[in-house]
């Protein structure tokens, strides 16, 4: 019966060292287990930061626009642009509106000039009597003999004059001619500017608005969809420092599961088992508490 209990005490002891083995191996899994959790957390963590340092460079880039003067945000190259097309177009339909004045002041000038041109055939036919009767009156000296000298000199005279008229109105009609012809070109081109239908220019030009306005609220868009995946990044930093601060928990797990092993230990050595509250109470580790600095 003794040999009986001597084997059972044994058999126990054999049980404790093998127990002891297990939990230390139990323990160099839990820590090894808990090493690599961390270092992928940490690689969690570097890719994290990395993700927002890509964020903040898109948001970057889609708040910036290069130019000679330097940076310029989007927003306001895009109320630059409108401003500018706005101001084109309303330049562009005021020309219109000249246009058509100068057309109306060609008209009134063309029609002035019609009348001058009427004017000066009056003065032509009036050269042409004048003349006329200069040459009846030298006739009439001619036969007169010598007491119609005096006034065949004053009617060649006026025959002489009315030649210098008759030059004169020939010469104002070509200036005439020559100032209508120019006219009449020009406004053959300002009609031509000013018969254009500008609606289409203007249904454009709503257009490029609608799409500037579309470009703006796109850009809020991704700025705040930006804004929201960095702090999205940034609570993730922090959630997986945190983890790796609660991962601490593998050092207290560990000298617990060893001070076990080593209980067993003892008991496969003398066959007495001491565990206990006591024993098993682990004074905390200096720093096992404090925040953790990821990088």
């Amino acid at each position: 019966m003794a040999h009986s209990g001597q084997g059972e005490d044994d058999g126990n002891r054999l049980a404790a060292a093998a127990a002891a083995e297990e939990l230390r191996q139990l323990a160099q899994l839990i820590g090894s287990s808990s090493t690599d959790l961390t270092t992928r957390f940490f690689d969690l963590a570097r890719s994290t930061q990395g993700q927002t340092a890509c964020v903040r460079e898109v948001l970057d880039i889609a708040g910036i626009v290069d130019s000679q003067a330097g940076g310029t945000e989007f927003s306001a190259v895009i109320s630059h642009l409108g401003g500018t097309l706005g101001e084109f177009v309303r330049e562009v339909l005021h020309m219109s509106k000249q246009a058509v004045s100068m057309v109306r002041a060609i008209d009134a000038v063309l029609e002035d000039l019609s009348r001058l041109r009427h004017s000066v055939e009056g003065i032509d036919r009036i050269t042409a009597k004048t003349n006329l009767l200069a040459l009846n009156a030298r006739i009439e000296a001619e036969r007169a003999g010598e007491a119609g000298r005096s006034f065949g000199v004053v009617a060649g005279e006026v025959r002489d004059l009315s030649r210098a008229t008759s030059d004169l109105a020939a010469s104002i009609k070509q200036e005439i001619h020559t100032i209508s012809e120019a006219l009449k070109n020009g406004h053959a081109t300002l009609a031509e500017v000013a018969s254009m239908d500008m609606t289409r220019q203007i249904e454009a030009k709503e257009e490029v608005e609608q799409t500037l306005v579309m470009l703006k609220e796109r850009d809020h868009r991704l700025t705040a969809a930006a804004q929201a995946s960095m702090e999205n990044a940034q609570a993730i930093e922090q959630a997986v420092s945190a983890i790796v601060t609660d991962m601490q928990f593998e050092d207290r797990t560990h000298q617990r599961i060893d001070r076990v092993a080593q209980a067993l230990d003892a008991f496969h050595q003398g066959g007495v088992l001491t565990l206990s509250p006591s024993t098993l109470a682990i004074a905390p580790k200096a720093g096992a508490d404090d925040d953790v600095t990821m990088f």
